[in-house]
């Protein structure tokens, strides 16, 4: 009531307490971000040759070129290995109808090259225009066939070592004949030759005193004992002769000849080896 009886001093007293009052603050809404713009992508490098030029990605641009490969004679030849360096490079082999197609090629001009064992080596320079798909052909000549191989010469023979002189018909002698017109009689060791050639010497030969240890180095001996007994020492080891026996001494063995009993020891004797000497 007191308010009521002083209403001028309450009513400013109010307005001047509202007047002071802070302002009701409205909540903050957090302002929105912008935002972000992604890095930008980093190029990726176009692929290159095995020659180290860049090779333009396939595109429905990029081109074909199909090559017939025939021979003179005009058959197909498979198997052919092409290989096209230009703008780009490509190589592929001729399939079974002697057909090959490079794929993905730029415009330009390409040195164009054809390799089969069989023939000789082409190479060509085809050009391709942009937007023109390129049909071609090559023929290649066959290679000519590898040289026969040389002939090696025939070793050359050693000169022939001459024959002795001499005369070395082929001879016939009849051994009893020639025992009985060629007795030993009391003579001690007798001689007397059968057949001479250019690499042997047969000799009759008629025992009554023994034959000394000895070899022949360069010739083997062969003998057959046509009459009497004896005792043959070959190599330390004896052995008994008679009639019929045959006996080989190879060069350089020592061996002796002894006769036993009354009649003489004949025998036959072949050196083999060297040359004889006629008369002895």
């Amino acid at each position: 009531m007191r308010c009521a009886s002083l209403g001028l001093l309450c009513l400013g007293l109010a307005v001047s307490i509202g007047s002071s009052a802070p302002a009701a603050q409205a909540p903050q809404t957090p302002a929105a971000q912008a935002p972000q713009t992604p890095p930008p992508a980093k190029p990726t490098p176009a692929p290159t040759t095995s020659r180290g030029r860049q090779s333009a990605p396939p595109t429905a641009a990029h081109l074909t070129l199909t090559v017939m490969v025939t021979g003179i004679d005009g058959r197909t030849i498979p198997d052919a290995a092409v290989k096209a360096i230009g703008p780009v490079d490509r190589e592929a082999s001729s399939d079974p109808s002697g057909l090959v197609t490079l794929n993905n090629l730029s415009p330009g001009t390409y040195r164009v090259r054809f390799e089969h064992p069989a023939f000789i080596t082409l190479e060509k320079e085809i050009s391709i225009a942009a937007g023109k798909p390129l049909r071609a052909s090559a023929t290649l000549s066959a290679a000519p066939p590898p040289p026969p191989p040389k002939a090696e010469a025939p070793p050359t023979p050693p000169p022939a070592t001459p024959a002795p002189a001499g005369s070395y018909s082929p001879n016939v002698v009849d051994i009893p004949d020639l025992f009985e017109k060629n007795f030993i009689g009391n003579a001690a060791i007798k001689r007397s030759p059968i057949g001479c050639t250019a690499s042997s010497t047969s000799t009759l030969v008629q025992l009554r005193d023994p034959v000394a240890d000895h070899a022949h180095a360069d010739a083997d001996e062969l003998i057959y004992i046509v009459a009497g007994e004896g005792t043959h020492k070959i190599g330390g080891k004896e052995q008994s002769l008679s009639g019929g026996v045959f006996t080989i001494i190879p060069r350089g063995t020592t061996h002796s000849l002894t006769r036993r009993g009354r009649q003489p020891l004949v025998i036959i004797s072949t050196l083999s080896g060297p040359p004889c000497q006629p008369g002895q």
